[in-house]
C-alpha cells in the first residue's frame, strides 16, 4: 500500500475537530483509507491526519471513545495503586503496544517488567508486558472481545477490565491461543477507589 498524499482540507463531506484532523469515519468514507493496514502504514496515516486517539485492530483503524471525566479519574486512581505495588518506573499511562503486524492498542494503564526507554524505542516488546488494564465505559465489546483475545494470544500474563460505574474489576489470567482460561471478578468500588492491587494479585488463578 502507498499512503495517499495529504489532501487539501477540508475535503468535501469530511469534517472533524479541526480542518487538519478529520475523523476516521470521514476519511474512510472519502475513500482515503486503504484498509487493511500494516502497523507501519497505520503510523503513516496517523501522522498524515494528526490522529492520536486511534488504534489498529486486525488492520482496521478504530477510533477510541472520547475521554470522559469518569474514565480519566479511574485511570489515575488505578495507576496510583499500581505505582505503589510495582513502582512508577514500571507503570505506563500513555503509549502504544504493538501486538501483531496489523494490530496495535493503547491500553489505559499497563505494567512492564523493565523501565521503558522512550529515547530508544516507542513500542513495548510483548515479552516485557506484565499486566494490561482497560477502563471500559463505551468500549465493552472491544475490551472483552478482540483485545482480550489478542492479549491472551500474545501471552500477556494478566489482563484487567474495569467497569468504573459498577465498581467491578474483571481479572483474566492463564493466557492461551483461544483466550484467557480463568476470569475472576472483584469489587473495587466506584471509579476503582477501593481497589486493592496486592490482594487481587495474591488470589490464585
Amino acid at each position: 500500500m502507498t499512503v495517499v498524499h495529504r489532501q487539501p482540507l477540508p475535503i468535501e463531506g469530511v469534517d472533524g475537530p479541526t480542518v487538519d484532523s478529520p475523523t476516521v469515519a470521514a476519511v474512510r468514507a472519502a475513500g482515503l483509507l486503504a484498509e487493511p493496514l500494516t502497523y507501519e502504514e497505520f503510523e503513516q496515516v496517523c501522522d498524515l491526519y494528526d490522529w492520536s486517539r486511534v488504534e489498529l485492530e486486525d488492520g482496521v483503524v478504530m477510533a477510541m471513545p472520547d475521554e470522559t471525566e469518569a474514565h480519566s479519574w479511574t485511570c489515575t486512581v488505578v495507576k496510583h495503586h499500581l505505582d505503589e505495588v510495582f513502582g512508577w518506573q514500571l507503570v505506563n499511562f500513555t503509549g502504544t503496544t504493538r501486538m501483531t503486524e496489523d494490530t496495535a492498542f493503547k491500553p489505559d494503564v499497563w505494567v512492564v517488567s523493565a523501565p521503558p526507554q522512550p529515547a530508544v524505542r516507542k513500542l513495548t516488546p510483548i515479552p516485557e508486558m506484565v499486566l494490561m488494564v482497560e477502563v471500559t465505559i463505551h468500549s465493552h465489546a472491544r475490551d472483552f472481545g478482540r483485545k482480550q483475545e489478542h492479549y491472551a494470544a500474545a501471552g500477556v500474563p494478566e489482563y484487567w477490565v474495569i467497569e468504573p460505574d459498577d465498581g467491578v474489576l474483571h481479572r483474566f489470567t492463564e493466557p492461551g491461543r483461544e483466550g484467557y482460561g480463568v476470569k475472576t471478578t472483584f469489587d473495587v468500588g466506584r471509579f476503582a477507589e477501593s481497589i486493592d492491587v496486592q490482594a487481587i494479585l495474591t488470589v490464585a488463578p
